[in-house]
C-alpha cells in the first residue's frame, strides 16, 4: 500500500476520541474513513467523506479499513479489540488495555494466535522528551529511582477508576525505562472523595524493581493543580521531564535529595498522540506483527491489578509481584 493514504477507523468520539479526529486531520498519509459514535454531533467534527455510524461492529465489518483506533471507555476495550482481531484489522487501543487482567491476557492470546497487530497507546512513551531521554539512557550511569507526580482536579469518571485512569502512563514509563518487571508493589489511597460525576481519589504507589531501583508514583484526580512530572534519578544527576514546563526536559545535579538545575535539552514539538498514530501507520505499512506494545499493555494492567490487591489489604505492606 505504498503511496496510498492509510484508511483509519475510530471507535469512540468522546474527549480523547476527538483528539484523534483532530490529529488525523493534519496527517498527509492517513485519512479518517469511518467513525463509530452515538453522539449526533460527531458528523460535524469530521469531513463529508468520513462515514459515521452508531454501530461499531458494522464499522469493523466494513472491509475498507487498514486499521482501527479504539478510544471508548476502557471497560469496552477488550471486546472491541478482540472483534477487530477477528476481522483482521490492525488495532491501536487506548490505555488502559482493559480493566481486567484475565481479559487483557485473552487479547494477547488472540493476537498471538491470529498473528495480529495490536498497539496500546501509552501516550508518554511517545513524548519527544521521553524518547530523547531513553536514547541517551547510557549517558547517565546507574538508575536509582523514578519519581512521578501526575494528576489534576478531575476528571471524575464513572467508567474508569482514578487509579487505572491516571496511573497507566506512569507505570508504563517505569516499566519501559527500567526494561524489567517489578519484584514487589505497595499501594495506598491518600485521599478519597465521592463526587456526583464519579470517584475522586489520590494514590501513592511504590514499585521495587531489580538492582534496587525504586519507583515512587503519586497520581490522582483530587490534586489542587495539574501536574505531569517525571524525575529519573541516577547516581549523581537527575533528568526531569515536566510536561507543563517551558523546558520539557532538563538535566540536573543530584545531591542528597536535592536537585540543582544544570541545563535544558531541546525537545521536538510533535504531540505525543501524533507520534503514536504515526507509529501505528508505520506498523500497518510495514506489515509489522510486533506485539511489544500489546505486551506492555498487559504488563501495565497486571501492575494495576496488583495495586488493587494491595489496596484491599489492611496496612501498607509490600506485595510480591
Amino acid at each position: 500500500m505504498s503511496g496510498a493514504r492509510v484508511r483509519l477507523g475510530l471507535i469512540g468520539a468522546g474527549r480523547w476520541g476527538r483528539a484523534y479526529i483532530k490529529s488525523i486531520a493534519l496527517m498527509p498519509d492517513a485519512v479518517l474513513a469511518r467513525v463509530s459514535s452515538r453522539n449526533p454531533q460527531t458528523s460535524a467534527l469530521v469531513g463529508p467523506s468520513c462515514k459515521v455510524t452508531d454501530n461499531w461492529q458494522a464499522l469493523l465489518r466494513s472491509g475498507d479499513l487498514d486499521g482501527v483506533i479504539v478510544a471508548t471507555p476502557p471497560g469496552l476495550h477488550g471486546r472491541m479489540t478482540i472483534e477487530a482481531i477477528e476481522n483482521n484489522i490492525p488495532v491501536l487501543v487506548e490505555k488502559p488495555l482493559t480493566l481486567n487482567l484475565a481479559e487483557a491476557r485473552d487479547v494477547l492470546k488472540m493476537a498471538v494466535s491470529r498473528q495480529a497487530l495490536v498497539l496500546t497507546e501509552h501516550t508518554y512513551l511517545f513524548h519527544p522528551a521521553y524518547q530523547i531521554l531513553k536514547e541517551r539512557r547510557q549517558d547517565f550511569g546507574r538508575l536509582k529511582k523514578i519519581k512521578t507526580v501526575s494528576g489534576n482536579y478531575g476528571p471524575f469518571r464513572k467508567d474508569a477508576p482514578p487509579l487505572w485512569d491516571w496511573a497507566s502512563h506512569d507505570i508504563a514509563v517505569c516499566l519501559d525505562f527500567t526494561g524489567t518487571r517489578p519484584l514487589a508493589i505497595r499501594a495506598e489511597c491518600q485521599d478519597s472523595q465521592p463526587t456526583f460525576e464519579g470517584p475522586g481519589q489520590n494514590f501513592r504507589l511504590d514499585i521495587e524493581f531489580p538492582e534496587g531501583i525504586l519507583a515512587d508514583i503519586h497520581i490522582g484526580n483530587l490534586m489542587k493543580l495539574k501536574q505531569r512530572r517525571f524525575e529519573f534519578i541516577f547516581d549523581s544527576q537527575a533528568a526531569v521531564i515536566d510536561d507543563l514546563s517551558a523546558s520539557k526536559l532538563t538535566l540536573n545535579d543530584w545531591n542528597d535529595g536535592h536537585l540543582k538545575f544544570r541545563s535544558a535539552l531541546e525537545v521536538g514539538r510533535t504531540p505525543p498522540l501524533t507520534k503514536a498514530i504515526e507509529s501505528f501507520i508505520q506498523a500497518i505499512r510495514s506489515g509489522s506483527r510486533d506485539l511489544f506494545s500489546l505486551k506492555m499493555g498487559v504488563d501495565v494492567v497486571a501492575v494495576l491489578d496488583a495495586c488493587d490487591s494491595c489496596l484491599s489489604r489492611p496496612g501498607r505492606e509490600w506485595l510480591p509481584f
